[in-house]
């Protein structure tokens, strides 16, 4: 079997493990049904529900055009659980994720405080597995930055009254800022694929550099709150916490180290990767947990793509948020 036949089926696999929330499940079938049919001009039989569920994950992953399953790991429980397949990105290709970082800051430039854009380019078409026929692009935002610690804990014990922030030490770890989204990329939702198809039509039929297009991020299906801060060594750690309110599954491919560590008497992941789009030094150090409350699931992850940054200092940050 050529390896891309592998990619594709070892992705398929992962997709049909994915558990949404259920009260948005027949809405996203319908609309991606609809999609799909006004697309194609044509009927189309009725698509299986657990494999449309893998589109309101998002593409936080880049699935590059080859790669080897290594293993498997999972953290979590049957309420909330992250399942990663580590396995080797071959065609990575640190010049193209400059020119997507690049093309992503131009656009960030041009967006007012609070807005956000999805973003497409033909350095994003290369970046991707080409036969996953999937809705991808890129999402940036221009997010209004907190930059009063105590108003930023206000609006985190808003969300969650057991919210956990690590200890800020002068001269060690100092806090430079609060962000209502995630530490990197973003979700794009069934509704939006037909802007992802009209920017995709832009740079592929009409031979732009670069689309984009405004939208609005949906972020109370799955809220995120990020701290900034910034260490000793000027390296800046994101730490992030999201609340889930449905029994899901989230199921990833990545590239890098997977390592089960314990934080505070639980189960936590450390990840490391050198092949990392957001980071302009293509590194990526994070560890992320997951607690179960009595009505919701917390996800906290601590990274950082720091050159100073080392496994232990993000375990020590994340053994301070107690």
């Amino acid at each position: 079997m050529q390896i891309e036949k592998q990619v594709a089926e070892a992705y398929k696999v992962q997709a049909m493990d994915i558990q949404s929330p259920e009260e948005v499940d027949a809405r996203i079938i319908h609309q991606y049904e609809n999609h799909i049919r006004n697309k194609r001009g044509m009927p189309m039989r009725p698509a299986k529900k657990r494999t449309i569920q893998l589109i309101l994950i998002g593409l936080l992953v880049l699935m590059i055009s080859a790669f080897t399953v290594q293993y498997f790991v999972k953290i979590g429980d049957d309420r909330y659980s992250i399942e990663n397949t580590v396995s080797k990105y071959e065609n990575y290709n640190p010049e193209t994720a400059s020119v997507i970082r690049a093309q992503l800051e131009q656009v960030k430039s041009q967006l007012s405080v609070g807005e956000s854009a999805i973003v497409y380019s033909k350095e994003m078409g290369e970046i991707v597995l080409k036969s996953l026929q999937m809705p991808y692009a890129e999402v940036v935002s221009n997010p209004y930055v907190y930059t009063d610690y105590v108003t930023w804990q206000d609006k985190l014990n808003s969300q969650l009254s057991e919210f956990k922030l690590p200890v800020v030490l002068e001269g060690d770890l100092l806090f430079e800022g609060g962000v209502e989204e995630r530490p990197y990329g973003g979700l794009i939702m069934s509704e939006h694929f037909p802007i992802v198809d009209k920017l995709h039509e832009e740079v592929n039929q009409m031979g732009k550099d670069v689309a984009w297009q405004k939208f609005d991020q949906d972020m109370e299906k799955f809220p995120v709150f990020t701290t900034l801060y910034r260490d000793g060594h000027q390296d800046v750690i994101k730490v992030s916490m999201e609340i889930i309110k449905q029994k899901m599954k989230f199921v990833g491919v990545v590239d890098g180290t997977q390592e089960k560590v314990t934080v505070n008497g639980q189960e936590a992941l450390y990840s490391a990767s050198d092949k990392f789009l957001y980071s302009e030094t293509n590194e990526y150090q994070s560890l992320t947990w997951v607690e179960t409350l009595e009505d919701k699931s917390v996800v906290y992850s601590v990274g950082s793509s720091g050159k100073q940054i080392t496994k232990e200092k993000l375990v020590a940050i994340a053994e301070s948020m107690k």
